[in-house]
């Protein structure tokens, strides 16, 4: 996901059979047994190493997710609405908040807009949480995961709580703390106000335009004998999966093994915990400004996971370096779709970049088709090939669906939905409004201007 939503909403379809399911029955057990281990767990803490995330919160993430498996509400089987099982659908219900309970308000709505949680180290060092609202409990086990001094983890930790504007002031401030990496962001609207210096169409335009023409417009440049180890392939094997000219079918053929065999090797990442390996019931503290070393990886944010099981901290930082992303063998399709890209480009496919305001993204690959050659669905997270409705499947509604190649941006959003009218009736822009973004970020990847913004 180019712009992950650090508080995904659960999509729950009440199961209307009686029948008890063993998977359920199964989840259930589970849940008890972590429950169980919550309670009587001794401190994990001195067995793990800090940075891959061991912090000394262990006792206090315990009783946060003890809490926590109380308030939450058992899954309901068929929850996707009977939807084909996506991993990219799947993304929405990890780390999903307890509903509230009847009549209770959510902070949010009392005060209105983003606040802000502050806590001043020994050192003087100002360390923040933005959201809306921020979340205080996530918000300490950051703190407790960042080697602050902290003597033990009964050691109080003094919070101040303040609201925000999104006023030039407010918002100069968030992006100094930001980039000292003091920052932790819980709102997508508001990480892309620091990061991107905006959320409206043209912001995520001109985003978007700026890594095709600085990464995906060039030539490959990822290291071959990681893709080889990634995908458990020789350099040989992978002309297998070249295009063959003059047999269309078995092109096709091809990309279908090459998109199977890339999903099996590189897994769809949620949260899974790099210490101990768990990946049930983890909790999202929220995303913070890269690392000096990730940064150097192209990564510009990193989600912060906080395990359940051992209380390490995890990590995930979103990286468009293709050998990064072979190597750690970690993604969504943010990585993984410019991974493709890039795989594909090597291959010798003409290929491109797609992106869907409505939270996905995946490549066209231009292959025969009959008589003419046409641009082809092609998803690497799904490992799916000529599928465009799928999406529209999953119950998204399409508003923005456009195509990034080195020398134009297309408007594609028709291929990918049977209501072409309805996808349209929800677009913030003017035809005309449109239009002329589009023609601007044209201009801009065939290096006539250096901004989308101007007339």
């Amino acid at each position: 996901n180019p712009n992950p939503n650090p508080n995904p909403n659960p999509n729950p379809n009440p199961n209307p059979n009686p029948n008890p399911n063993p998977a359920m029955v199964g989840a259930a057990s589970r849940r008890g047994l972590l429950l169980l281990l919550a309670l009587l767990a001794p401190d994990l803490s001195v067995l793990l190493p800090h940075r891959v995330g061991a912090h000394p919160a262990a006792p206090r993430l315990r009783r946060w997710f003890t809490r926590r498996l109380q308030a939450q509400v058992e899954p309901q089987e068929g929850e996707l609405g009977g939807r084909r099982e996506s991993a990219h659908l799947k993304l929405q219900t990890i780390g999903a908040k307890p509903d509230q309970k009847e009549g209770e308000k959510d902070e949010a709505e009392d005060e209105g807009g983003w606040a802000l949680l502050e806590h001043i180290a020994r050192d003087g060092r100002v360390f923040a949480c933005a959201g809306s609202p921020p979340d205080a409990t996530e918000f300490t086990l950051w703190l407790r995961s960042l080697d602050l001094g902290f003597e033990s983890d009964d050691d109080p930790i003094s919070i101040t709580r303040q609201r925000l504007g999104d006023t030039e002031e407010d918002m100069g401030r968030l992006r100094l703390l930001w980039k000292t990496r003091r920052l932790l962001v819980q709102d997508r609207d508001l990480l892309n106000q620091i990061t991107i210096r905006g959320s409206q169409f043209r912001d995520h335009l001109f985003a978007y335009a700026k890594r095709m023409r600085t990464q995906l417009a060039h030539e490959p440049s990822f290291n071959v004998s990681t893709l080889t180890l990634s995908l458990n392939a020789s350099v040989s094997d992978l002309d297998e999966f070249r295009p063959k000219p003059d047999d269309p079918e078995e092109t096709r053929a091809r990309l279908g093994r090459l998109l199977q065999l890339f999903r099996e090797r590189l897994p769809y990442y949620y949260d899974r915990c790099l210490s101990c390996g768990n990946d049930k019931d983890n909790i999202f503290l929220g995303v913070v400004a890269a690392e000096p070393d990730e940064a150097v990886a192209k990564a510009g944010r990193v989600e912060v996971h906080a395990c359940s099981a051992c209380g390490s901290a995890t990590r995930f930082p979103r990286t468009n370096d293709v050998t990064e992303i072979l190597k750690a063998r970690r993604g969504r399709c943010g990585e993984y779709s410019v991974a493709m890209h890039q795989v594909l480009a090597f291959l010798g496919y003409d290929v491109r970049w797609i992106v869907d305001w409505a939270d996905h993204v995946w490549v066209e690959v231009h292959l025969d088709s009959g008589s003419e050659k046409d641009w082809v669905h092609c998803d690497p997270c799904e490992a799916s090939l000529g599928e465009p409705l799928l999406y529209e499947s999953w119950g998204k509604n399409q508003t923005y669906i456009l195509a990034f190649a080195p020398t134009y941006v297309q408007d594609v959003t028709s291929r990918y939905t049977s209501n072409m009218t309805a996808a349209v009736a929800r677009r913030e822009l003017s035809a005309r409004e449109f239009d002329s973004l589009l023609n601007n970020a044209t201009s801009y990847l065939r290096g006539e201007r250096e901004t989308i913004f101007e007339d």
